[in-house]
């Protein structure tokens, strides 16, 4: 149970975007604006005691995410239940798609990126894993997911933890302490309660992600180890750590996969149109040297070799 003192509350609505990052980042999790939208407009309540942060904000369009903003000074795990409008939040390499009703989570202390592409409103719930009393592992795993999906009782939780926050601020103060030990009993139900050990390793997903990503822009000849980590929102460590397992590094693979793509291309008799070195710009390497030197270097030919032969007809 929560003590005597009566949690702190405040409000602040403003066109200001600066005033209403500086709100959410000392009461939830801090961030910076990426982008918002021309005529910026934020309302923000908030309820907090030593252990717990609740805080319901309602904005227009935004993306934000935590590089450049403070460090947080400890680490909260932040629960975000979506009321109205629809957004995303990236963290770890996962990416949570969240609408109405619907929940995710991130973690104050390590990079994460949020987007709401239109006016909408939620609550959030900033708790360390110690007040939760939930293994911290087991947070983490849930961190970008969306915590709902196949979970009758998330989705129960979830209207009331939206209710017990309006609570929050009809009740007298003396009685605030108690709807906050309602809001952590019912979100500690819920998550002890999720399948953890059906979750996926974080890495394996990381990896996954990763290499669709490296696919898709392998005509990119800016495709790097850091511009992966940087488009995943994670630290190059942290992808560094996802191939291990796999026994490649990302430049190996992203070599690799040119590489692939390229010779691939250049047995293709429909482009036998293109230069060899058009075709190795199109797979992403910026000197056609380097190029054959590599297909020599792998296949023992020279790129010309793996051309198709006219057709004698």
């Amino acid at each position: 149970m929560r003590g005597s003192i009566a949690p702190v509350t405040g409000e602040l609505r403003t066109r200001d975007g600066a005033r209403f990052e500086q709100a959410i980042s000392a009461q939830i999790a801090p961030l910076k604006f990426v982008s918002s939208a021309d005529l910026f407009f934020g309302k923000f309540r908030w309820a907090q005691d030593q252990q717990l942060h609740v805080g319901r904000a309602t904005n227009g369009q935004v993306r934000a995410n935590s590089l450049g903003a403070s460090r947080a000074a400890c680490t909260r795990f932040v629960f975000c239940f979506q009321v109205t409008g629809r957004g995303t939040i990236e963290q770890h390499g996962r990416r949570a798609e969240i609408a109405e009703n619907q929940v995710s989570v991130y973690r104050s202390d390590t990079p994460y990126e949020l987007a709401f592409p239109v006016a909408g409103e939620r609550v959030g719930i900033a708790i360390s894993a110690d007040a939760l009393g939930v293994a911290m592992a087991r947070l983490d795993r849930l961190t970008g997911t969306r915590i709902d999906e196949g979970s009758p009782l998330i989705s129960t939780v979830s209207r009331s933890i939206i209710e017990y926050e309006r609570t929050l601020h009809l009740v007298p103060a003396a009685h605030r302490g108690q709807v906050l030990d309602l809001i952590v009993n019912a979100l500690k139900a819920a998550v002890v309660a999720l399948p953890g050990e059906e979750r996926r390793d974080p890495r394996s997903e990381l990896f996954e992600r990763a290499s669709a990503h490296i696919e898709k822009h392998l005509d990119d000849p800016t495709l790097s180890p850091p511009s992966v980590a940087k488009a995943l929102f994670v630290s190059p460590r942290s992808l560094q750590q996802a191939f291990a397992a796999s026994e490649t590094g990302v430049a190996r693979m992203i070599r690799e996969r040119r590489l692939e793509r390229a010779v691939r291309e250049l047995a293709d008799p429909t482009l036998t149109h293109l230069p060899i070195g058009e075709i190795a710009m199109r797979s992403g390497f910026t000197s056609a040297s380097y190029f054959a030197e590599l297909v020599r270097q792998r296949l023992g030919v020279l790129p010309r070799d793996l051309r198709p032969e006219p057709d004698a007809a």
